[in-house]
C-alpha cells in the first residue's frame, strides 16, 4: 500500500502532538513494509526530497510559491505539479493538518485515492471566537465532509464530532495515539514537577501556577517546569502571576524543546502533571506513563480512555486546591505512587506505535478494498 501523509508538522519541525503522531505513525507504517510519502513544509529555499527512517519526506519551502504561513495553506497547483512528476501512484491520502485541505482535494482527483483525516482536536469545542479560528473551523468541517474516513483518537472526540456535526456522514473510527516505550524511569528524581504542552489557558496552566504555593507549604523545595510554546501575552501573564504569588523562582517557563530531549528528561521528574480542562486525547499523559514517570492528571475528554486512579493521582476538579491535593498525594504516598507508576508503565505497552500502526493499516486496507 502506498500512503501519502499531508501534514504541516513533521520532525524536526514539531509544535505539539499532531507532529509527533504524524512522524511516529509514518515511521511505524514504513517499518511494516508500506510505502509512505510525507508532504510537509521545509525551511530550505528549495524542495527537499529525501528519506528519513524508511519514509520518503518531501519538504516544500515555507513562505514560497508552495506554502503560505499567513493564509495557513499549502498551494495545491505547484505542489501537485511536482508530485505528479515524482510520485507515480498513491492508494491513500492521509491528512493531519488543515493547512493541506486544498492540496488534499487536488491530489484526490489526480491520484483517485482514498482519503483519511485524523482529527487531532475539534476546533469547534475549543470555544475560540477569533475570525481566524472560525475560518479554520469551517475548513475542518469541509474536510470531514469530504474524506472517506475520519479517525478520532478517543471515544470522547468521536462523540463530540457526532454531536457538533450531525451532517457529517463520513464514518468515524476510534484509533488512539501511540507512544514510544521508555525505561522504567529514574531512581533519582528531581524535586520538580513537569507540565509539557501548549502554554494556553485551556490547559489549566493558571490553576497549576496558583496550586504551587499550596504545594510548597508542605513541600517547600518543589519547583514547576512549564515546557512548551505559548503567546507572549499569556506567558507574561503567568510570569506576573508567579511573582504575585511569590513563587517566581520556583516556576520555570522553559519554552519549546524537541521531542527526544523532552522524553529523556521526563523520566527524572517527580511527576508529570496534566491539569487540562479538555483534551482530545492527552498524549503527554501517555508519554509520562511510557517513560515510567508518576502521573497527576484530570480525566477530561479523551484522557478518560486510559487515565484512572489505578495509574495516576487524579485531579478531581480544576481548582488550584484540587490540583495541589493531587500533587501532594502523589509526593507523600510513595507506595501508592510506585504502584500506580508500574501499572501505568504496563498499560502504556498497549499503545506502542507498532500496535497502533497495525490498527491504522487495517482501516486503510479496508478503505482500499471498497
Amino acid at each position: 500500500m502506498r500512503v501519502a501523509v499531508l501534514t504541516n508538522e513533521y520532525e524536526p519541525d514539531i509544535v505539539g502532538g499532531l507532529g509527533t503522531v504524524a512522524t511516529r505513525l509514518a515511521e511505524a507504517m514504513a517499518a511494516r513494509g508500506h510505502d509512505v510519502v510525507v508532504v510537509t513544509k521545509g525551511h530550505a529555499k528549495q524542495i527537499e526530497d529525501s528519506e528519513r527512517s524508511g519514509v520518503r519526506v518531501i519538504r516544500f519551502p515555507r513562505e514560497s510559491d508552495y506554502h503560505s504561513k499567513r493564509s495557513q495553506v499549502f498551494y495545491a497547483e505547484p505542489i501537485l505539479q511536482y508530485l505528479e512528476s515524482h510520485v507515480d501512484k498513491l492508494d491513500v491520502l492521509h491528512i493531519h493538518s488543515l493547512q493541506a485541505d486544498h492540496l488534499l482535494t487536488a491530489m484526490r482527483k489526480a491520484y483517485d485515492a482514498r482519503t483519511v483525516y485524523t482529527c487531532h482536536s475539534l476546533i469547534a469545542s475549543e470555544g475560540l471566537q477569533s475570525s481566524a479560528s472560525r475560518q479554520m473551523e469551517r475548513r475542518q468541517y469541509e474536510i470531514m465532509r469530504a474524506v472517506d474516513l475520519i479517525v478520532a483518537p478517543s471515544h470522547w472526540e468521536k462523540r463530540m464530532i457526532g454531536e457538533t456535526y450531525a451532517k457529517v456522514t463520513s464514518p468515524v473510527r476510534v484509533i488512539p495515539n501511540g507512544v514510544v516505550q521508555g525505561s522504567q524511569g529514574s531512581r533519582h528524581r528531581e524535586p520538580k514537577i513537569l507540565y509539557a504542552g501548549r502554554i494556553i489557558r485551556s490547559k489549566g496552566i493558571e490553576e497549576l501556577v496558583r496550586a504551587l504555593p499550596l504545594v510548597r507549604r508542605k513541600k517547600p523545595h518543589i519547583e514547576l517546569d512549564l515546557q512548551g510554546a505559548g503567546s507572549l501575552r499569556f506567558t507574561r501573564e503567568m510570569q506576573a502571576l508567579s511573582a504575585k504569588l511569590h513563587v517566581e523562582r520556583a516556576v520555570h517557563l522553559l519554552g519549546k524543546c524537541d521531542y527526544h530531549s523532552l522524553q529523556r528528561r521526563m523520566a527524572r521528574y517527580s511527576a508529570v502533571v496534566v491539569p487540562s480542562r479538555t483534551e482530545s486525547f492527552g498524549l503527554v499523559a501517555l508519554e509520562a506513563m511510557a517513560a515510567g514517570t508518576p502521573l497527576i492528571s484530570t480525566r477530561a475528554g479523551g484522557l478518560r480512555d486510559f487515565v484512572d486512579p489505578k495509574v495516576a493521582s487524579i485531579i478531581a476538579n480544576r481548582t488550584p486546591q484540587a490540583i495541589a491535593k493531587a500533587i501532594l498525594e502523589s509526593l507523600n504516598d510513595t507506595e501508592m505512587t510506585e504502584r500506580r507508576r508500574r501499572r501505568a508503565y504496563e498499560r502504556a505497552r498497549d499503545y506502542t506505535w507498532s500496535r497502533i500502526s497495525a490498527r491504522y493499516i487495517d482501516a486503510l486496507e479496508e478503505l482500499t478494498r471498497l
